[in-house]
C-alpha cells in the first residue's frame, strides 16, 4: 500500500475551513481540528467541524479558559488537552475527561 504523510490542520477559523472544504475533497491523510477554549467561542466550532467529512476530527482544548460543561462529542475522534500552563483549571480538565471517556472519544492529556 502507498503510505502518505498525515497532516493535521488546526484552526480557530472554522467558517473559513468549512467554506474551503465545501467544494473540495478532503484527502484521507488530512485530519481537521478546531481550538476549543471556552463555551462562547470554542464550543460552537465543534458543530462546524462535525459537519466536515474528514477521516479524523479532533479538538485542541488549549488554552482552557473555563469549564466547558457537557459537550456533544459525537463524530469527534480525539480531544487533546494541554494542562501545564493551567494548574488552576484541574477540576475543569477532570470534568472534560469524564465527558470524553463517556463518549468513547480518544483523550490525549499533556501535562
Amino acid at each position: 500500500p502507498i503510505r502518505y504523510h498525515i497532516y493535521q490542520i488546526l484552526t480557530k477559523r472554522e467558517d473559513a475551513m468549512q467554506a474551503y472544504f465545501q467544494k473540495r475533497h478532503i484527502p484521507q491523510n488530512i485530519w481537521l481540528g478546531v481550538s476549543v477554549e471556552d463555551k462562547k467561542n470554542g464550543v460552537p466550532r465543534i458543530d462546524k467541524l462535525r459537519d466536515l467529512p474528514a477521516k479524523i476530527k479532533f479538538l485542541s482544548v488549549e488554552p482552557l479558559l473555563e469549564d466547558l460543561g457537557e459537550i456533544n462529542l459525537s463524530g469527534i475522534d480525539w480531544v487533546i488537552v494541554v494542562a501545564k500552563n493551567y494548574p488552576n483549571k484541574r477540576s475543569s480538565i477532570i470534568a472534560l475527561r469524564v465527558v470524553v471517556f463517556d463518549s468513547l472519544t480518544v483523550f490525549f492529556y499533556l501535562d
